[in-house]
């Protein structure tokens, strides 16, 4: 951390330390380090030591120690390069109706986490507190929000804290809106399942996205309307499924571009999520700020050894195209693809099984794919469509496929493995095997 904000002071950037995971898992999603397990920060205690102890108790430590850190264990241009912190990313996220957080307590644990900030001499110097907060957590959603945070925030922070160092903070992401979303994508009845599609004209879709943004804005506005405000996650992405999401570049930028506006025209704060996807080509026009900016690099790295991750990139067509297709030489070799490795290409290296593999494992090491996924050597295969049973994340549209590059577990680990997976799978519906679930509970 020191050296980023090394990097950070050299280069004039200023850093916001944004905690997005907790003990137990303070919010649903795949980033939360229980999931698919159900969260566990707002309900459990310890199990070990002392076990009266709540896990959200223990969160409380983590903030003041962050808080320690940043006044006394940094030198002045290390501090001097943060601007702001925020103690809790999205609490309670997809909580509402689930059972694993009540609403009232994520607020009273809000409140003293910005107490520990307020008490401290960060104010002071300048630095902002990013508080942030989710429509997910809070009964009846949008409506509920509404009704309960925008006076919890007069109440809890005063005009003169808003004005220097509180900062209400939000996320907007209107591929999850059906009202503003666009894909490609049909449903059971053959109908679109989003509110305009890919060929609409250009035109309708920059009139249709900007009152969705403006009509965000003014609410934000409405609500809040004094001090300091900030979205600290937006995207240019027009749906949560990647293959089918419209991935025009000139359309993302404009989209990009129309929300930078709309939030800064009224002091809105905007942070774009995120700055690069090396191992997502297939999310980059929607999700990479360095492809919006024309400065990502296009491709997979070849971290793998040989040069896999320029086949991979190769065979989907590249990240960058204007049309967000395959190139046809590509598409017609992902469409003759029926399970093994592609017709007349050269197989992939292969690594010898990784010593975690526990006896009996190591046999299936590099056999040819299955229909429960791919778990050997770099290969190309089309298991069922998404959510089928057993299968290990599939896309279908264009015949995309799924790579699975397990031959990196001796060298990359997991997380290389996991971002050539996540890559080419919808983010938040990735079914692994139970081959795959057990392959990484042994590394």
């Amino acid at each position: 951390m020191r050296s980023i904000l090394d990097i950070a002071s050299e280069n004039g950037i200023k850093v916001v330390w944004d905690i997005h995971a907790f003990m137990g898992g303070s919010s649903n999603g795949t980033y939360t380090g229980v999931w698919p397990s159900a969260p566990q920060f707002w309900q459990a205690n310890f199990n070990i030591g002392n076990t009266s102890t709540p896990l959200t108790e223990a969160g409380i430590w983590v903030v003041e120690a962050l808080i320690k850190w940043v006044e006394e264990g940094l030198s002045r241009e290390q501090r001097n390069a943060i601007a702001g912190l925020c103690l809790m990313n999205e609490p309670a996220h997809l909580s509402v109706g689930e059972g694993w957080a009540e609403q009232d307590k994520m607020l009273d644990w809000v409140g003293r986490a910005t107490d520990l900030f307020r008490w401290s001499t960060l104010p002071q110097t300048g630095m902002k507190l990013y508080i942030n907060v989710v429509e997910t957590a809070f009964k009846n959603m949008n409506e509920g929000f509404e009704q309960t945070f925008p006076s919890w925030w007069t109440e809890h922070t005063t005009a003169d804290e808003r004005s220097s160092w509180a900062v209400i903070d939000r996320h907007k992401y209107w591929t999850w809106e059906p009202e503003c979303n666009g894909c490609d994508e049909q449903g059971a009845d053959g109908q679109p399942v989003c509110a305009w599609t890919c060929d609409t004209p250009r035109g309708e879709v920059e009139e249709h996205l900007r009152g969705c943004i403006t009509r965000w804005r003014d609410r934000f506005g409405a609500l809040f309307p004094d001090g300091l405000r900030a979205v600290s996650e937006f995207s240019a992405g027009t749906w949560r499924h990647g293959p089918t999401a419209c991935r025009d570049l000139d359309l993302t930028r404009s989209y990009f571009q129309m929300q930078v506006d709309a939030f800064t025209e009224i002091g809105i704060e905007p942070f774009f999520w995120n700055w690069k996807m090396p191992y997502g080509p297939i999310f980059q026009t929607g999700w990479s700020l360095k492809a919006i900016l024309g400065t990502e690099a296009e491709g997979l790295p070849g971290q793998c050894g040989g040069d896999a991750g320029g086949e991979a990139a190769e065979l989907l067509g590249g990240p960058l195209q204007p049309s967000g297709r395959p190139s046809a030489a590509s598409e017609s070799r992902l469409t003759q693809s029926s399970g093994g490795l592609l017709p007349g290409r050269r197989s992939l290296r292969r690594r010898p099984a990784p010593a975690a593999l526990p006896p009996g494992r190591a046999a299936d090491w590099g056999r040819a794919p299955r229909s429960r996924g791919c778990g050997c050597a770099p290969r190309l295969c089309t298991p069922g469509p998404l959510g089928s049973p057993g299968s290990s994340c599939s896309l279908v549209r264009h015949g995309v496929i799924e790579i699975f590059l397990a031959s990196c577990f001796p060298n990359s680990a997991l997380c290389d493995w996991l971002g050539h997976v996540f890559a080419h799978c919808v983010p938040s519906h990735v079914f692994l095997s139970s081959r795959a679930l057990a392959d990484i509970g042994h590394l």
